[in-house]
């Protein structure tokens, strides 16, 4: 029974990596411009025999030859209950985000010298386990700080349009006294903004 569930299984992996191939060519994409496919299949069970370890990688290879000349369509495997490193054993990247996979379910803390990412994708982990009121308040708190973002920006937008304003006042005053006309003056400002506007 094993065997045949296997089988099928595999069949459906076939099926969807190689319908997405035929997908690209239903939207006229030529077959030289055909991307490699990889396609990543993380179980929450074990399908390969125990010597083969969590994360299996399969290519097209030649039999004699073991050698891969059709390259554009791979397989990767990720069995997590073969993954039994824990916290404290976490070294790289690739350990950190299938512990996540792993262990999503469980409330776990986050591990200690986490990459970045995997700091982000906790926090996200976390907003799908608090209940209706919880989420309610994150998206308030959120609004609250966007708002006063928006508040801060347009201040300083007027704030600086303020001061272009009282620059201005400035400068007519100054060429008032000393003896331009109020002519001359609108005419000097029509000037600029012409060389503004043309640079």
């Amino acid at each position: 029974m094993q065997n045949k569930r296997f089988s099928i299984f595999i069949q459906r992996l076939e099926h969807y990596i190689s319908h997405s191939t035929y997908s690209n060519q239903l939207q006229n994409v030529d077959y030289l411009e055909l991307k490699p496919k990889i396609l990543l299949t993380i179980l929450n069970h074990k399908i390969f025999p125990k010597e083969i370890k969590y994360i299996s990688y399969y290519s097209n290879c030649e039999e004699k030859t073991n050698k891969c000349f059709l390259p554009n369509i791979s397989y990767a495997f990720i069995e997590l209950p073969k993954f039994d490193k824990c916290n404290e054993q976490l070294k790289t990247p690739e350990d950190y985000w299938i512990y996540l996979l792993k262990e999503a379910g469980n409330k776990n803390e986050l591990p200690k010298n986490a990459p970045n990412e995997i700091q982000a994708a906790y926090k996200i982990l976390e907003i799908y386990n608090w209940n209706l009121a919880d989420v309610k308040n994150y998206e308030n708190t959120m609004m609250a700080i966007l708002d006063r973002n928006d508040e801060i920006i347009t201040a300083i937008e007027e704030g600086r349009e303020e001061g272009k304003k009282e620059v201005r006042e400035i400068i007519e005053y100054q060429l008032l006294k000393k003896g331009w006309s109020s002519q001359n003056i609108s005419d000097f400002y029509t000037n600029l903004l012409v060389k503004k506007s043309n640079n």
